[in-house]
């Protein structure tokens, strides 16, 4: 039996609980931690998100800048000690969006987590495999062309002020 990533788990969770209101998700994952056996877990308003306060003043500036908040941030990444994970679907109505839109979600995630706009490309190319959008003879062509982001495979990637932008209007349309 092959184990499933936390990302797929979420993915499987969020499309199920989609058609619901917040209270009645609340309300179906609290009763499901407690058909689970884990009834001690209680799910208050904060549960997984950030305060505002505890993200890098550049991001934190990037975020009052756009309107977003700590609560639309956990509905589109978790944090935990091993860093920053994007939760969310990757939206995108062709392959190239699709793997575009994975690479400024990768590069705001690491934003948030130290202030800086510089990611890796193993990192971003890793959440185009899990979401299955990687094309491997298209990849490097889908890269080029855009004013999101600049660099390069080699030395990593840096998000640019269009870049930040596309960002929280994704991030936006995924905690709606």
């Amino acid at each position: 039996m092959s184990k499933r990533s936390i990302t797929e788990a979420v993915a499987h969770v969020v499309d199920g609980l989609t058609d619901f209101s917040p209270e009645e998700r609340r309300r179906i994952v609290q009763a499901s931690l407690t058909l689970l056996g884990d009834a001690s877990a209680s799910l208050g308003d904060n549960v997984g998100e950030k305060n505002d306060d505890e993200f890098p003043a550049k991001a934190r500036m990037w975020m009052k800048q756009y309107g977003l908040t700590a609560e639309q941030m956990s509905q589109v990444f978790h944090s935990d000690e091993n860093g920053m994970e994007i939760i969310a679907p990757i939206p995108g109505s062709s392959r190239r969006e699709q793997v575009r839109n994975a690479y400024v979600l990768s590069g705001i995630a690491r934003f948030l987590l130290n202030g800086e706009t510089k990611f890796d490309d193993k990192t971003a190319r890793q959440i185009c495999e899990r979401g299955g959008f990687f094309d491997h003879t298209n990849h490097s062509k889908y890269m080029k062309g855009g004013s999101e982001f600049i660099g390069s495979k080699e030395r990593g990637w840096v998000l640019t002020p269009p870049g930040l932008k596309h960002g929280a209007a994704l991030i936006a349309e995924l905690a709606k």
